[in-house]
């Protein structure tokens, strides 16, 4: 399973089955991109970040158990930073800055993981307010399932701010627009590979004359 199947099944888990009213992938927010950002009827919004490999996982969980040690220890911690992740982490674990406005951030915050990643994404986060998605499934079949490990708390009350849902609309737009392109472009090409099969076919039944071999006369008469 990788991270494009991770996308689909939970587009379909929350527009389906927990009928979310907005669902959107790669949504850039002022903490950065979203791999998944959707948005209930209530204009209270989830991020959700994909992780399939191990060592992608370990590095933002490594971020936020320092994160975490900084607020316990905040002069042993002072000079550790961790990038944009680490600003990410920080604002959305109420570490925030004046500048940081709660309702551009995320209401709630979840890892996605496939299965055999469960564990170790449980145990670091246990002590946070993030929650835990499990994807199980099989990247050749459309038998995939979502299961909630543990819910995401509130990092904040207040509602999506109306830029982020004008924002959201118009990434929702760049998205129908691409897809579009998309199948118009594969239309094309399955009615080239169409006519190119059709070709072959036709060369396949037609007799090759060129290729048959000669025809001897064979004389009997012997002087």
């Amino acid at each position: 399973m990788n991270n494009n199947d991770i996308k689909i099944e939970l587009s379909r888990y929350y527009l389906f089955e927990r009928q979310f009213l907005i669902v959107t992938t790669e949504q850039v927010g002022v903490k950065g991109t979203s791999d998944v950002w959707v948005m209930d009827k209530d204009y209270m919004s989830i991020e959700i970040e994909i992780k399939v490999s191990k060592s992608d996982l370990m590095t933002e969980l490594t971020t936020i158990k320092n994160l975490m040690l900084k607020n316990l220890h905040p002069v042993l911690y002072a000079d550790k930073n961790g990038g944009a992740k680490w600003d990410k982490h920080r604002a959305y674990l109420k570490k925030r800055e004046p500048h940081d406005i709660p309702n551009l951030l995320p209401n709630r915050f979840y890892f996605a993981v496939p299965e055999e990643l469960v564990g170790v994404a449980l145990e670091h986060i246990k002590d946070t307010p993030y929650g835990l998605l499990m994807v199980t499934g099989s990247q050749y079949s459309a038998a995939c399932n979502t299961k909630v490990i543990k819910s995401g708390k509130l990092l904040h009350k207040g509602l999506v701010a109306q830029t982020v849902i004008k924002q959201t609309m118009r990434r929702l737009a760049f998205e129908n627009k691409n897809l579009r392109i998309d199948l118009k472009y594969s239309v094309e090409n399955n009615k080239n590979l169409r006519k190119e099969l059709k070709s072959l076919q036709t060369r396949e039944d037609k007799p090759n004359t060129e290729l048959e071999p000669p025809k001897f006369t064979i004389i009997t008469d012997v002087f």
